[in-house]
């Protein structure tokens, strides 16, 4: 009764948490992910100055557009460094001969070199793979002065036409603002209906087992934190006073650990990368706090069945309790480690979002991620001593392929593509989203860390679980 009361619980309160979060969870994604706004750059970069707005001069550029909705253009414009004292500029966004929307402004505003945006007021549904045109002319102009327009070489899609004559491999550099529906209502609704089932069909497989008193491996692990959570926080205490013992700092350390090390790998790669990423201090402790958890969660557990032989052999103790000590201890450290991450947001005024209440559910994820990688490395390493000297180079090599300190946006898409293969990018990725962009992370991306978590935590129970009765024999 006692067990089944359990389940009951956990599922009483996952279908609250579940309820909670995902209210949350909508509210901020519906108001930022309905649509993906996005800028399609034509012109790569301004090559000469185009053709002039003088009187009578119309400039029709045609483009193939990519999206569901426009709301503005951005243009280009030379003075050739005269400050304009008169004339209108006017865009029109036309489908073939049917104006979509228009915009003008006063052209005395204009600076040379400037790139104007002209909001179209709304959002102008359009055909994606549909062929527009963005027409530019000049009203009141003067006798000696006129806007122009910047020029740069003709894209796939693209063509220009000055008073109806059409130009050679010349085009407007122009940037259109256009949004693409996100689906977002799709996205969301489905994933969290499968997850949402999913959980309910887990605990109620479940209840099952543990009336008919089938040991499953996740029932197994559910019961550590209600049996043996006296000694769980036993475990998690002595990591603590372990590792700072004798030490002045203690445990301000795990907030002085990263600041050192952030403000040491700042001074080594700032020169080299801060060019293309600002607030690079931020971006480097943000990601280095993530890789770190995960780091110090596998390393620390690897042997921990194996160093836990002599206690395993005297007494029954359930042998995930060890890894799993190890995880959460490094849990609590990725946590406190927040509070330099705060200082240094501080510091280089980063306000924090809404999206910060992301941070938890991947919190969670990356949880389960590092603990399902633990239970197979502690697993390994009871059958071949070799996989912590094996592991040691990984994680060497995953420190590289990891970008804590870089921006796989410096990579051509071939490079991008494989480096996004590893599971840290994406954990990283999003935690940098959340917490460095502010921003709302897509259902999508949410989605791959969960499964991710899911997935390597599900194979690390089912492995731990099929091979822990032959650790006596080879501990």
């Amino acid at each position: 009764m006692k067990k089944n009361s359990l389940w009951n619980k956990i599922l009483l309160w996952g279908l609250v948490l579940f309820a909670v979060f995902g209210v949350i969870y909508y509210l901020i994604g519906y108001q930022n992910l309905r649509t993906v706004s996005y800028s399609e750059v034509q012109g790569i970069s301004a090559s000469q100055v185009g053709a002039a707005l003088t009187d009578g001069v119309t400039v029709d550029q045609s483009y193939t557009v990519h999206a569901d909705y426009m709301d503005g253009v951005t243009l280009r414009f030379g003075t050739y460094a005269d400050t304009l004292t008169q004339g209108v500029i006017h865009v029109s966004f036309l489908s073939g001969d049917e104006e979509l929307a228009s915009a003008s402004l006063d052209a005395t505003s204009l600076s040379d070199n400037e790139d104007v945006f002209f909001d179209f007021g709304q959002e102008i549904p359009i055909t994606r793979g549909g062929t527009y045109i963005i027409r530019v002319w000049e009203t009141e102009v003067g006798d000696t002065q006129a806007a122009a327009i910047w020029a740069t070489d003709a894209g796939d899609g693209t063509s220009l036409s000055v008073s109806g004559s059409p130009m050679d491999d010349v085009m407007i550099y122009f940037v259109p603002s256009e949004s693409r529906e996100g689906h977002f209502n799709a996205w969301f609704g489905g994933v969290f209906a499968g997850l949402l089932i999913l959980f309910v069909c887990v605990c109620l497989v479940s209840m099952r087992h543990e009336a008919r008193d089938e040991k499953t491996p996740l029932t197994e692990i559910v019961h550590i934190f209600d049996q043996y959570s006296f000694l769980l926080r036993q475990l998690i205490d002595k990591e603590f006073a372990v590792k700072y013992r004798r030490s002045y700092l203690g445990i301000v350390w795990v907030v002085l650990n990263p600041l050192l090390t952030m403000i040491l790998m700042s001074a080594v790669f700032s020169t080299i990368f801060r060019q293309s990423i600002e607030n690079f201090p931020v971006y480097l402790i943000v990601g280095q706090v993530a890789f770190n958890f995960f780091n110090e969660a596998t390393n620390n557990s690897l042997p921990t069945i194996v160093n836990s032989s002599s206690m395993i052999k005297k007494i029954y103790v359930p042998k995930y309790i060890f890894p799993l000590s190890k995880v959460m201890f490094s849990f609590v450290n990725y946590v406190i480690t927040f509070i330099p991450v705060a200082l240094v947001m501080i510091f280089y005024h980063i306000v924090p979002t809404i999206n910060l209440l992301y941070l938890p559910l991947i919190m969670l994820a990356l949880f389960m991620f590092s603990l399902g990688v633990s239970f197979i490395l502690s697993t390994a390493m009871v059958f071949m001593r070799d996989t912590q000297y094996l592991y040691g180079l990984v994680t060497t090599l995953l420190s590289f392929l990891t970008p804590i300190f870089y921006s796989i946006d410096n990579f051509d898409a071939t490079k991008r593509f494989i480096m996004s293969l590893n599971p840290l990018y994406q954990y990283l990725s999003i935690v940098r989203t959340c917490v460095f962009y502010g921003q709302t992370p897509t259902v999508q991306s949410v989605l791959i860390c969960l499964v991710l978590g899911i997935v390597f935590l599900w194979i690390g129970i089912e492995y731990f679980f099929r091979k822990q009765d032959k650790f006596i024999l080879y501990i």
